[in-house]
């Protein structure tokens, strides 16, 4: 009998290392605030509705169980987006549409703006699960710090 406790117990902690680990959960409100405060921009970001967001990014946000936009005066192309998807099949689909805005935008301030255009190359959309997220700003590694905080 004790030959068999040995191998089932390896069994059982193999097993258990094996494990999905659990979804994490994010407070959007407070991360975006969290950010929003570090200091990585070098402007005012002001927070957008569903509507406006969709507008801007030209994306459909309906999906989204939770969305934190934030742009500023156009005067840098700085920007923060915080999206939650239902699952990471929608969140897919979010990071894509965040990918063509992203090179959208980088066209678009690599001829009005271009000083301005090193904030866009730095930055890319990135997805933790069912969250995606884009960050825009002067101090990417500060942001960059924060979101493993939240997201790891």
């Amino acid at each position: 009998m004790r030959k068999h406790i040995l191998p089932l117990a390896l069994a059982c902690l193999m097993l258990a290392g094996c494990a999905d680990k659990a979804p994490v959960s994010v407070d959007l409100a407070a991360l975006s605030q969290e950010i929003l405060d570090s200091g990585a921009f070098d402007e005012t970001l002001y927070q957008v509705d569903e509507d406006a967001a969709a507008l801007l990014l030209d994306m459909d946000l309906s999906a989204c169980e939770e969305s934190y936009v934030y742009v500023g005066t156009g005067a840098t192309a700085e920007e923060l987006v915080l999206l939650q998807a239902a699952d990471e099949a929608g969140a897919d689909a979010l990071l894509e549409g965040l990918s063509t805005h992203l090179a959208d935008r980088t066209a678009q301030y690599s001829a009005y703006l271009p000083e301005e255009a090193f904030k866009l190359e730095s930055a890319a959309p990135e997805q933790y699960g069912a969250y995606v997220v884009l960050c825009i700003s002067a101090d990417s590694d500060k942001v960059e710090e924060i979101l493993g905080s939240y997201l790891s």
